[in-house]
C-alpha cells in the first residue's frame, strides 16, 4: 500500500506471537528497505538466514544490500551463494553482473550478461544492463544496436530479487562511472541510456513519457 513503516509495525506485531517465520521476517525486510532502514534491513535478512539458510531469496536481497553499502565483495558473495541455492537464476545472475561492474570488473560483468542474452533465459533487463555495459565500456556502437534492436519491441521491465528491486547500475556524478576503469572518455550513464531512450521515443508511436526515475537513472 506504498505505507512501509506501518508494515513493518504490522509484521513485527504478528511475529511477536510465533516463533519464527521466514516469510514474514523476508516481508519485514523489504519494509524496512522501502522505509530506509538499511542496516535494520539487513539485520532482518541475517536472522533469516540463520533460521533457514537454504532460501536462496534471502542472500539475493542480502547482495541488494550491500551493494547499498558499496560492500562489493560481500554482495558478490551473497549473489553466488544464491546461485548455489537457485542455479541459472536470470534475476540474480544480473545482480551479480552489475556488482561486478560497480567494482570495476567490467569484463567479468559484461562476459557474464552476454551468456545470458544469447541464451534462452535472455530478457529485458538484462539485454538493457548489456547495452549499458557496453556503452560504459566504450563501446557505444554495440550499446546502441542493442538498446534499438531488443528495447524497440517493447514490454515491461521485470524487478529483480523476488520483489526486492536492484537499483539501476549507476547514476550520473561521481558514482556513474565504474571504478578503476582504463578508458580516458568514459560516457556518462545518461550518455548511454538518454540516448537509448531518446531513441525509443522517436519512432515508437506508444511512448507517451520519460518518467522521473528514468532521467535519474533509477
Amino acid at each position: 500500500l506504498g505505507l512501509p513503516k506501518e508494515s513493518i509495525k504490522a509484521i513485527q506485531s504478528a511475529l511477536k506471537n510465533i516463533d519464527i517465520d521466514t516469510d514474514l521476517k523476508i516481508e519485514l525486510a523489504k519494509s524496512q528497505l522501502a522505509a530506509s532502514l538499511i542496516h535494520d534491513a539487513k539485520t532482518t535478512l541475517n536472522e533469516a538466514a540463520q533460521a533457514e539458510p537454504k532460501r536462496w531469496e534471502i542472500y539475493s536481497a542480502l547482495g541488494i544490500i550491500n551493494d547499498r553499502f558499496e560492500n562489493y565483495r560481500e554482495a558478490q558473495n551473497a549473489y553466488r551463494r544464491a546461485l548455489e541455492l537457485s542455479p541459472n537464476n536470470v534475476d540474480v545472475t544480473n545482480n551479480l553482473a552489475l556488482s561486478l561492474a560497480q567494482s570495476g570488473e567490467l569484463s567479468k560483468a559484461i562476459n557474464i550478461l552476454q551468456e545470458i542474452v544469447r541464451s534462452e533465459k535472455s530478457s529485458m533487463q538484462s539485454r538493457q544492463n548489456l547495452a549499458l555495459l557496453y556503452g560504459l565500456s566504450g563501446q557505444l556502437n554495440k550499446a546502441k544496436d542493442l538498446g534499438k534492436a531488443k528495447m524497440m519491441k517493447g514490454g515491461r521491465v521485470k524487478k529483480m530479487g523476488g520483489g526486492m528491486m536492484k537499483r539501476t547500475m549507476l547514476k550520473d556524478g561521481s558514482n556513474g562511472k565504474v571504478p578503476n576503469k582504463k578508458i580516458t572518455s568514459t560516457p556518462s550513464f545518461q550518455d548511454v541510456f538518454g540516448s537509448l531512450v531518446c531513441e525509443i521515443a522517436r519512432n515508437r508511436k506508444d511512448t507517451v513519457c520519460i518518467t522521473a526515475a528514468m532521467r535519474e537513472g533509477t
